[in-house]
């Protein structure tokens, strides 16, 4: 399995994911295995890249807030362009080049330009395997895909085409009591109750806010072999991701979740 470190942007409780559930699939079948998950706070592209050609990984997976054009991490400080087009078309067209142009059309200063500029070259000479964005609906549009591997000089890289979500919940004690149970499902009725008593398993996240209740230790780690593979849950909050469907959440072990991925190439 490839390695690969995580940045995270927005969302830092994707670094708790991480470190409990150090994998991401990707399409085609496979994983990369999340080896260090770091979050930048209030970065930059600058600060971004420079990071990234600081430390020099393998491979990427990126938790940034997405829309169809890129990423919305502003280009530089004091700057409101983000890495999203046309400004990320521009940066791709201009082959590295700083221009007095190329700034006025990004809004940055030169000096922002040039540290820019270099460090994407940085970057792209390390010849990354893959970057992964998890960033909501950005794998919906192959165009801006194509230009994010472009810009890291990536081989390849995904992103969710649907929004994706990060969250923890705690477990609670668990409960076989009857009474317990109709009323988690009275009062959850977006959640999902999986397997048979004795060791029952409900979860439900709606509006960002997640709820769950476990029958037994085993019904609970057999949940989270199979909706979270390669965790490393001991004890205490489950934090746990998944790409939102309907009312419903698809989480990294449903073989759907890939297919909600897109790709390039």
């Amino acid at each position: 399995m490839p390695a690969a470190s995580a940045i995270v942007i927005s969302r830092a409780v994707a670094v708790k994911y991480y470190t409990q559930v150090p994998v991401e699939p990707i399409p085609g079948g496979g994983s990369v295995e999340v080896k260090k998950a770091s979050v930048l706070p209030k970065p930059t592209m600058i600060t971004l890249l420079q990071f990234v050609a600081r430390t020099k990984p393998r491979n990427l997976v990126i938790v940034a807030h997405g829309e169809g054009g890129g990423i919305t991490v502003r280009l530089a400080p004091s700057s409101e362009s983000a890495l999203v087009s046309p400004h990320l078309g521009a940066l791709v067209s201009s082959s590295g080049k700083v221009t007095a142009d190329l700034a006025k059309e990004l809004g940055i200063s030169m000096a922002n330009l040039k540290a820019l500029q270099e460090a994407a070259a940085k970057v792209r000479a390390l010849k990354l395997g893959r970057v992964d964005f998890r960033a909501c609906t950005l794998g919906e549009f192959a165009d801006s895909l194509e230009l994010l591997r472009a810009f890291f000089g990536a081989g390849a890289v995904s992103a969710p085409k649907k929004l994706d979500e990060f969250g923890g919940v705690s477990p609670g004690s668990p409960t076989t009591s009857a009474k317990a149970w109709r009323e988690w499902a009275s009062q959850h009725p977006f959640g999902k109750i999986e397997g048979a008593p004795p060791n029952r398993v409900g979860f439900e996240t709606f509006d960002a806010r997640a709820a769950m209740q476990v029958e037994s230790n085993k019904g609970l780690r057999t949940w989270l072999d199979a909706q979270l593979p390669g965790h490393l849950y001991k004890a205490g909050p489950v934090y746990y991701h998944g790409l939102l469907v309907g009312d419903g959440i698809v989480m990294p072990g449903n073989a759907k979740y890939r297919e909600l991925l897109g790709a390039v190439p």
